[in-house]
């Protein structure tokens, strides 16, 4: 049997040092006071989390309610802006018909007929682009009745009110920066002779108030001619009323002038020899009543100018109209604007280019011909750069000075200029001309480079003196 003593001495023997229990107590302070941190913080976030997912749905919820009046908001700013920062328009309103019908009633027939009209003129009177198409920008807003009345109609009280004659109404009478013009006309028929007669009174106003009107004679109303001949008429008289046709001394003039407009584009796409001779001679009608227009002066030489162009084949006859041409364009530089002043250098430019490569063709394959003369070339290129001078956003210049480094060999600085000139374009048929003139460069400078590439693998000498030829013939004259 174990003694006293044995036994208090084995017993301090199997207890743990004082050590042991301090780290154990204070080990579990520590996770006890971290999990109260936890219980108490974590309830905090827990509730601020929940309270700021709240807040944002509220948020979404508001900003999901508001996008119909933002919208509404936007559309309003939007119609506004356009009726008081809108460039120089013209409403035309369906005329009012004794008819009833209004979907195909003459009246409508001739509100869209003189809407029609005037949009024409419109795209005719341009020195921007003198053989433009109709997409090019026009500087007159023309809206046709449509517009308006597609709208539809409300009803207050059991009346019908339509919205579209409404908003124009409106638009008359609100302030604008540019004058904002409204055509409204109507019809008249009486019932006597031959067919229904009827009559027809054009008014324009501005801004509320009526600045002029027309009336065209009884006329029956199955006479397409007589009707289109007034719309006509009427068309050209509100243009030179709302201040068209500048450079004009008269309305006659400036029919002569657009006439020929449209008689040289059709030369120009078609190669008629009648609507070269009627657009030379309504332009030279037009300058022999105004020796001062310069326009008309302006399309004179650039219609003798396409037709140098096409005379290919003769050299004398094609000579002998870029003389008329080169007359006409010097005519232009004494009392001419700025741009009209670069608009006779471009074709200045552009005649002596096509001369250098009309000359260039005749001499191709043919033993003793006359070579081309760089002086053309040079000439061309001096052209060119003086309208850049005159009108550095002149696109047709920029594309003229693109084709002489083009034809100097030059194929980085012209795709550097066609590029310019491609972001200064505004019609489509202008910026894929320039595009497809592009695209042929970069290839034409890639088979070069395979060219050299090739001839430094080690091809024969004969491949690598044509590759060095056409490599440095593809880069001289350029710096």
């Amino acid at each position: 049997m174990m003694s006293s003593e044995q036994a208090i001495l084995d017993d301090l023997l199997i207890q743990h040092p004082p050590c042991s229990i301090s780290r154990a107590r204070k080990l579990w302070a520590r996770l006890g006071g971290l999990s109260h941190f936890v219980l108490v913080k974590g309830k905090a976030a827990g509730a601020a989390g929940g309270k700021l997912l709240l807040t944002g749905l509220e948020i979404i919820r508001r900003v999901i309610l508001a996008i119909p009046w933002l919208v509404v908001c936007i559309s309003m700013a939007m119609f506004v802006g356009s009726w008081y920062f809108a460039g120089p328009a013209v409403t035309v309103s369906s005329f009012m018909d004794a008819s009833g019908d209004k979907s195909g009633s003459l009246g409508q027939m001739t509100a869209d007929a003189l809407a029609l009209e005037l949009q024409r003129i419109d795209q005719l009177d341009t020195v921007k682009n003198p053989w433009g198409r109709a997409e090019e920008v026009h500087s007159l807003l023309v809206t046709t009745p449509q517009a308006y009345e597609r709208v539809g109609t409300i009803s207050v009280g059991g009346t019908q009110l339509p919205i579209g004659e409404l908003l124009l109404a409106l638009k008359g009478l609100l302030p604008h920066w540019y004058p904002q013009r409204v055509i409204t006309g109507s019809i008249w028929r009486s019932s006597s002779g031959d067919g229904t007669p009827v009559r027809i009174l054009v008014r324009l106003e501005e801004n509320g108030r009526i600045l002029k009107h027309w009336s065209s004679k009884e006329a029956p109303a199955t006479d397409d001619a007589a009707m289109q001949r007034f719309v006509t008429t009427v068309a050209f008289e509100i243009m030179w009323s709302m201040g068209k046709g500048n450079g004009a001394n008269s309305l006659e003039n400036f029919q002569s002038y657009i006439n020929g407009v449209e008689k040289f584009r059709r030369y120009k796409d078609m190669r008629g020899v009648e609507d070269f001779d009627d657009a030379e001679r309504q332009f030279t009608a037009a300058i022999k009543h105004n020796p001062q227009y310069v326009k008309a002066h302006y399309y004179l030489g650039t219609l003798y100018g396409w037709r140098a162009n096409y005379e290919d084949t003769d050299m004398q006859l094609a000579e002998y109209y870029e003389q008329k041409a080169r007359e006409q364009y010097d005519m232009i530089q004494v009392n001419a604007a700025p741009e009209e002043q670069a608009l006779g250098n471009f074709g200045l430019g552009l005649l002596a280019y096509r001369h250098y490569g009309r000359e260039k063709r005749l001499s191709s394959g043919k033993h003793g011909a006359r070579s081309p003369s760089d002086l053309k070339l040079r000439e061309a290129d001096q052209h060119f750069k003086e309208a850049m001078r005159l009108d550095p956003k002149l696109h047709f210049a920029r594309t003229g000075h693109a084709l002489v480094y083009k034809e100097m060999g030059c194929i980085r600085r012209a795709i550097r200029e066609f590029e310019r000139a491609r972001r200064e374009a505004e019609d489509k048929s202008s910026v894929a001309w320039i595009e497809k003139q592009i695209t042929t460069l970069k290839d034409r400078e890639q088979r070069a480079k395979q060219a050299m590439q090739k001839a430094r693998a080690g091809e024969s000498r004969w491949s690598r003196l044509l590759a060095v030829f056409s490599w440095s013939s593809a880069r001289k004259g350029c710096v």
